[in-house]
């Protein structure tokens, strides 16, 4: 239905079952949150696709938009009649993009800043020859923008392969066997994935397997985590081979802002969960 609506889909008989499912599901959740809310703007990080999913097949236009502090900070964002799943929209008018050979976006316009208070260093680090550089690699296709990765977290591998490590890592938070995760093979060979547990689905899977969860035992057996590396790499089948995971490094900590692993808003801190399990990675990759 919504793909119909957007005119990017054909009419189907199942449209017809719409108003009946609306009633026994889409009204009581939309009435939840009030009854009277006729879209939402998500923006400040990405939006999974499953949850963008979900909400437009109940009813409820989720938009979303990208930005930064920077910027005004709105530089794009997606229209309630055509709008684009991982998409963040058109640019808003006054915005001129392109993207570099690095991949970043990088935007100029009346909305951009003329420079951080009191700090030209970080000023000149970031506007160069008139260009806001984002950090963010980006796409722009058929006017949209679709943003990909951070350009500083991308993984260079010994080999010389680049793997955009957040990409990789949305893919695996689809197990719910973890909440959640991060890559490592920065100047590596291959890639360890770094994983935060979540207990009993972890221990209900490791039970299946004949695997004693006594003490956390089962965070170092060597059969649950090559069953949990069949599954990752299932989820990344799309992915090229070097950017598959061959190892795991299984921890029951919760990566949470108190212990400076997280930010306020949930993202992960790359360098302190690095720093924190470094010996242990350096364990796995000893190995061979």
């Amino acid at each position: 239905r919504f793909q119909h609506m957007q005119k990017r889909g054909s009419w189907s008989p199942c449209i017809l079952l719409w108003p009946i499912l609306y009633l026994i599901v889409g009204k009581k959740i939309i009435g939840g949150m009030g009854g009277r809310l006729r879209t939402a703007v998500s923006g400040g990080a990405a939006l999974p696709p499953e949850i963008w999913k979900t909400f437009v097949s109940l009813g409820l236009p989720v938009i979303q938009g990208y930005g930064m502090t920077e910027t005004g900070p709105v530089l794009a964002v997606n229209k309630v009649d055509d709008n684009t799943m991982g998409s963040v929209g058109p640019f808003l008018p006054g915005v001129e993009a392109k993207i570099d050979s690095t991949g970043e976006l990088l935007v100029k316009g009346p909305m951009v800043m003329h420079g951080y208070w009191n700090n030209e260093e970080a000023t000149r680090a970031i506007i160069r020859d008139g260009w806001l550089h984002t950090g963010d690699i980006g796409e722009i296709r058929e006017g949209k923008l679709f943003i990909t990765d951070r350009l500083k977290q991308i993984i260079v591998m010994s080999n010389g392969e680049k793997v955009p490590p957040e990409a990789v890592e949305k893919a695996i938070r689809s197990i719910p066997l973890f909440n959640n995760v991060m890559v490592v093979g920065e100047k590596r060979p291959y890639l360890i994935l770094v994983a935060e547990v979540n207990v009993q689905p972890m221990e209900e899977l490791a039970a299946s397997l004949g695997v004693d969860t006594a003490g956390g035992r089962h965070l170092q057996d060597e059969k649950l985590k090559a069953r949990l590396v069949e599954m990752i790499n299932g989820t990344l089948k799309t992915f090229p081979a070097y950017a598959k995971v061959r190892k795991v490094l299984l921890v029951a900590d919760v990566w949470s802002p108190e212990r400076g692993m997280a930010t306020n808003t949930m993202k992960m801190r790359r360098k302190p969960i690095v720093e924190r399990y470094a010996a242990e990675i350096e364990k796995l990759y000893a190995q061979d």
